[in-house]
């Protein structure tokens, strides 16, 4: 499968655990496992990068606080970016993906982190992808 393309930022810090689903491939996800580190009253800052290249200028798409263990609403679609990938495919904590079950399931996932911030990153694709 080609390499899908995220339109948006280099990641700052981020680690889920991901529920039911494909797991983030830096992270555990041992089921039963408990990270110490892990504060579930701490807020997370969640940045949603339409264009990793956005990064560079700190512009987002959208921002929320939430707190571990919590889900997050989908913030939408951003207009497209750049031409040659119009499609949008959804939203990641990968900068660059081989595969669809990297995608955030806003229905199942959760943010899980012992860093204050979380990016997520647009995954767009060139049409027929």
């Amino acid at each position: 499968m080609k390499k899908l393309r995220f339109i948006l930022l280099p990641l700052l810090a981020f680690s889920l655990i991901s529920c039911g689903g494909a797991s983030d491939p830096g992270t555990s996800t041992s089921s039963g496992a408990s990270d110490t580190s892990i504060d579930y009253d701490t807020d997370i800052t969640v940045n949603f990068y339409a264009d990793y290249n956005m990064a560079v200028d700190g512009t987002t798409f959208k921002v929320v606080t939430v707190k571990n263990g919590q889900k997050l609403e989908n913030p939408g679609t951003p207009q497209v970016v750049l031409p040659e990938f119009p499609v949008f495919k959804g939203w990641s904590t990968h900068e660059i993906i081989d595969d669809l079950k990297y995608l955030w399931d806003f229905d199942k996932d959760v943010v899980m982190t012992s860093k204050p911030t979380l990016n997520l990153y647009g995954i767009w694709v060139a049409e027929g992808e």
